[in-house]
């Protein structure tokens, strides 16, 4: 099995930090919702509502192929909100479009809209 890189280790810090945060009985390490319409997240910023699976049972984003770790279901992709203290938070539509609108201007040719 690979090793965790730094950047998956972040990403899996913040998002338990996000499940314990919601204060509801955790199921397989996350809240209940969260597997009532289960969102997937990479390191690259990728969100997406289903993964690939390699020959070894490891579960991969469908557009890099990096690992992936369970999100939560208002997840879009781009970088995770944050608090003004630094914290992982749960983003609004509002905030999520934003952070869209950044992610697409810092990695595309194209002018933002």
């Amino acid at each position: 099995m690979a090793r965790e890189t730094a950047e998956e280790r972040a990403l899996r810090l913040d998002l338990t930090e996000l499940a314990l945060a919601e204060g509801a009985p955790l199921i397989g390490g996350v809240p209940e919702r969260w597997l009532q319409r289960p969102r997937f997240r990479c390191t690259n910023f990728h969100v997406a509502d289903r993964y690939s699976v390699g020959r070894r049972g490891r579960i991969s984003c469908i557009f890099c192929d990096l690992p992936v770790q369970q999100t939560f279901p208002e997840d879009r992709s781009g970088p995770l909100a944050r608090t003004d203290g630094g914290l992982p938070a749960l983003r609004t539509r509002g905030d999520a479009n934003e952070a869209d609108e950044s992610h697409r201007a810092q990695y595309s040719s194209r002018p933002p809209r």
